[in-house]
């Protein structure tokens, strides 16, 4: 899965792709997500630093109540977590996609991670 690929989601399938715990919102070693680290946090001290990366990322529009469409707040921050899944990814039992790598390389994504 590309950043590419992402964002030429409809928003139904960005949602779905979230709630699947899909390529990058799949879950850490720790269980939990991106957006997980960002709105709960993770009682994992390794964590700590993903954590912090989570919560610069704006996410004020999203709403967790009977399924509303999050894909607004996805959708405008799908660089920051593409990035985040990327630079974090020894924090994941999941390899990251070979061709998401590959854009990572040629799109430098990684850089925007603090």
């Amino acid at each position: 899965m590309t950043l590419k690929q992402l964002k030429a989601m409809s928003r139904t399938e960005l949602l779905n792709h979230w709630g699947n715990a899909l390529f990058p919102f799949d879950n850490a070693r720790c269980g939990n997500c991106l957006t997980y680290h960002k709105f709960i946090g993770c009682e994992r001290s390794e964590h700590q630093n993903l954590v912090d990366s989570a919560k610069q990322i704006p996410l004020h529009k999203f709403k967790f109540k009977y399924g509303v469409d999050m894909g607004l707040g996805l959708r405008g921050n799908l660089e920051q977590f593409f990035a985040m899944r990327l630079f974090y990814a020894d924090q994941y039992e999941m390899p990251v996609p070979v061709d998401a790598l590959a854009e990572a390389e040629n799109a430098q994504l990684c850089e925007s991670v603090t």
